[in-house]
């Protein structure tokens, strides 16, 4: 928001945004950095063959971005729609359970949030973030 400042003029106008921009901001902020997997059989991939057994990581922030699948994927767009971001998985077994809460707590956040300021300014690089040391999960403090 402190890049986008339309952003925040989005959520304070309100109306449909709320429809959309909490699976927009998990998409951009993608929580999970990777799953592996075991392939179950041989399939065929942008001409590489993964094998049955082999494993398989699934990099979640990569596949956020993909500019073959999403339209300007390093910009923040609160009214993307459809929005098929990978964070919660492609449905199945593995599919998050959490993800109506996510959405929800995102919605609710960014709603209470966008009444109570006027404008969001960074207080320096994103560098001077700690990161928490995790190579599941994507986090600063």
């Amino acid at each position: 928001m402190c890049e986008q400042p339309e952003l925040l003029e989005q959520m304070k106008e309100g109306g449909t945004v709320w429809d959309t921009m909490a699976d927009e901001v998990i998409r951009w902020a993608t929580p999970a950095t990777y799953f592996r997997r075991t392939a179950t059989q041989d399939y065929d991939l942008h001409g590489k063959t993964i094998r049955k057994g082999d494993k398989v990581l699934y990099w979640f922030a990569s596949g956020n971005r993909d500019e073959n699948y999403f339209d300007e994927p390093n910009r923040v767009n609160l009214m993307r729609s459809p929005n098929k971001h990978l964070a919660f998985g492609l449905g199945g077994p593995h599919l998050c359970l959490g993800m109506w809460l996510a959405r929800l707590e995102v919605t609710v956040l960014f709603q209470e949030l966008s009444k109570r300021i006027v404008g969001i300014t960074a207080d320096g690089p994103q560098h001077h973030a700690r990161k928490v040391p995790s190579a599941f999960q994507n986090q600063r403090q």
